[in-house]
């Protein structure tokens, strides 16, 4: 069975790992919709504002927990050769030892995004397909480092050089499932976003644990 049966039996087999991440994105939407709703609301009233950099950073944290634990789901899943894998308790004890090493890639990743956005943005129009490529070409590498810290446990620079190493494996299913994550972002929002997500990082341990 290819990288996308492997990937598609994992998520639907473990499907709670993708219903707990959805749950998070649906946390973090109205967690900012909030936010930004009661920030309005006390500068309209001269009160205390919130501090929006502090609503991020837990909306960060929030998403990363749910990806690392998602990830050692899929991961087990992979190494055991077992199709069902998921309880709980493995679930969130995978969030808890992974999910600092989750949120310095993830950190990474949207930094290497905005330097990008910023240093194409006086030439958008000639850099726009460089700056897509890039853009998926991080989302990739940022899954699979995901995948090795949560899964095997490794450290942050560790990860990434193996994901930068092993990138051109398997790549047009990886590209393929990036695609759909994107389409599914635009079309569904960040709760469709994170369903496909998860299909990503299901994707990248077939790709990792087939090694």
């Amino acid at each position: 069975m290819g990288v996308l049966g492997r990937s598609t039996r994992n998520v639907v087999a473990n499907w709670e790992a993708a219903a707990l991440n959805m749950a998070a994105s649906g946390i973090v939407v109205a967690a900012a919709a909030a936010g930004i709703v009661a920030s309005a609301k006390t500068a309209a009233t001269l009160r205390q504002p919130i501090p929006l950099a502090t609503t991020e950073l837990v909306s960060m944290v929030v998403s990363v927990f749910p990806t690392a634990a998602a990830a050692r789901v899929y991961s087990d899943a992979e190494r055991s050769g077992a199709r069902r894998v998921f309880t709980f308790r493995a679930w969130a004890a995978g969030g808890r030892a992974a999910w600092g090493r989750v949120l310095v890639i993830e950190m990474i990743d949207a930094t290497i995004a905005v330097a990008a956005l910023l240093a194409s943005a006086p030439y958008f129009f000639y850099a726009s397909v460089p700056l897509v490529v890039v853009f998926v070409v991080t989302i990739i590498w940022s899954r699979k480092a995901i995948v090795t810290v949560a899964g095997r446990g490794a450290g942050v620079g560790a990860a990434l050089r193996d994901a930068w190493r092993d990138l051109g494996h398997h790549l047009g299913a990886a590209l393929l499932l990036v695609i759909v994550n994107l389409l599914m972002t635009a079309l569904l929002g960040p709760i469709g976003g994170a369903a496909a997500d998860c299909w990503l990082l299901a994707a990248c341990a077939a790709m990792t644990e087939a090694r």
